[in-house]
């Protein structure tokens, strides 16, 4: 996990944007196994008046270059009626290194035009799957 918390730490942040928590959390690749891996969470409030697409802005032209990306567009469903509401537009980035492939998600779900919104940066330092190719890295 300290490897993760040192990937979170050498992320830019965005001017402004407050740190709520931060929470590690294991997965595992095979429903009795031994944990796989862990992912790192970092929540944030964004800055009053900030939209998820200038957030992921942000990240983009700050890990360009260093960092390959790719975007997702998430459907938002009506639990009364199942119609699609709307999307919830997140980025992974990720980049090989000697240890592996580490991933950086870029989560905005919970930017909600008009109010305070919080967006979420997920970590693994050791992927087993690169999520914009669904390549299995192990």
């Amino acid at each position: 996990m300290r490897e993760n918390e040192r990937l979170l730490e050498s992320l830019p942040e965005i001017a402004g944007s407050d740190r709520l928590r931060v929470d590690s959390s294991p997965y595992y690749l095979q429903e009795m196994g031994p944990a796989d891996g862990y992912t790192t969470n970092e929540v944030y409030r964004a800055p009053a008046g900030m939209t998820a697409d200038e957030v992921i802005d942000f990240y983009v032209g700050e890990l360009r270059g260093e960092w390959e990306y790719c975007f997702e567009n998430i459907p938002i469903t009506s639990l009364e009626d199942g119609e699609i509401q709307g999307f919830v537009k997140t980025a992974t980035f990720y980049r090989a290194w000697s240890g592996g492939t580490a991933i950086v998600s870029l989560n905005t779900d919970g930017m909600v035009p008009g109010q305070a919104g919080s967006f979420e940066i997920v970590v693994d330092h050791d992927s087993y799957r690169n999520f914009c190719t669904g390549e299995d890295l192990r």
